[in-house]
Parts: structure tokens; C-alpha cells; sequence
């Protein structure tokens, strides 16, 4: 068995050139399930009944507000992978043993708030604010592919509900 990822093309405005999931927006009308379904065909070109559902792992915040819902889907196996060529550069699979041997490590990501210059600095000590917070980030490297941030989440999400992996 392998994990179908994804790498967004260099040109997109978020996360260009990083590792992926098929996936975007609800559109109305369409339940999270057939948005993944839709997205899949759309990003992959594999058709919505190529893909059994076997499950859904725990949705994950983003920072900018979004809802991320990640399903688990079991591909038949003659479905040929096609990258679009819009959203996604490159399209590969990683076997699923790989992932089972957790090769995960952890760094720090520091992140730096500040205010902008309309800001009324003057009421403020010493005329300036600013904040840093720091927090783990996970990550995998697989080949020549860094699988890192919400990706390495699911993955990891993923990897608690595979009885095998506990």
C-alpha cells in the first residue's frame, strides 16, 4: 500500500512547491466528502468512484481559519495518476511502510507579530510591540520530497489510527 501525495506547483500564491494532499474549498451544495471527491479528479484526475472511503481522521485548524477535514480513501488499483498541471507540479506515492517506521523529526518554527506602521505606536512602551512564538513542527523527508506542516499532521493522524503503528 502507498500514501498518494501531491507537490503544488511554484507558481500558486499558497504553500508553492510544498508537499500535499489533494483537497480546496466546499463549494455550496457539496458535502466535505464530495468536495474531496471533486478535488481528487480535478487536482489528480481519478474519478470520484475510483475511491472507497475508509474513513475520516480529526480535522485540523489552520492558522488562517480554515477547517481542514482529511479523509482516507483506498484507490483502485489500475488508476493512473495525473497531475494537472495547474495546481499540482508533480504527483508520487510514498509506501506505506515507510511512514510506519515513523522517520519523523521535529524542529522549531518561530513566528514574528507585529503591528503595522498605522498603528498608534506612541501609546505604547518604548513606542514598539512585537511578539515571537515559537512551536514544534514535524516533519518527514522522503526522497528528494520535504513533507512537513498540516501534511505531516494528517500523516501523523493517519498513523495513530493504523492499528499496526500504536
Amino acid at each position: 500500500m502507498e500514501v498518494v501525495l501531491e507537490l503544488r506547483a511554484r507558481h500558486l500564491r499558497r504553500s508553492p512547491g510544498e508537499v500535499g494532499f489533494p483537497g480546496g474549498r466546499v463549494e455550496a451544495g457539496e458535502s466535505p466528502w464530495q468536495a474531496a471527491l471533486r478535488e481528487l479528479e480535478e487536482e489528480l484526475g481519478v474519478a470520484g468512484d475510483r475511491a472507497d472511503y475508509l474513513g475520516r481522521l480529526p480535522e485540523q485548524q489552520r492558522h488562517r481559519d480554515e477547517l481542514i477535514v482529511p479523509f482516507v480513501a483506498l484507490l483502485a488499483e489500475d488508476v493512473e495518476l495525473k497531475p494537472d498541471g495547474i495546481e499540482v507540479e508533480e504527483v508520487f506515492t510514498m509506501p506505506l511502510d515507510h511512514l510506519l517506521q515513523n522517520h519523523f523529526r521535529e524542529a522549531a518554527l518561530t513566528e514574528q507579530y507585529t503591528l503595522s506602521d498605522d498603528f498608534p505606536h506612541a501609546y505604547l512602551p518604548d513606542g514598539r510591540w512585537d511578539r515571537r512564538v515559537t512551536r514544534p513542527v514535524r516533519y518527514l523527508i522522503y526522497g528528494k520530497h520535504l513533507i512537513w506542516g498540516l501534511s505531516a499532521n494528517i500523516l501523523l493522524r493517519l498513523l495513530e489510527v493504523i492499528p499496526s503503528a500504536r
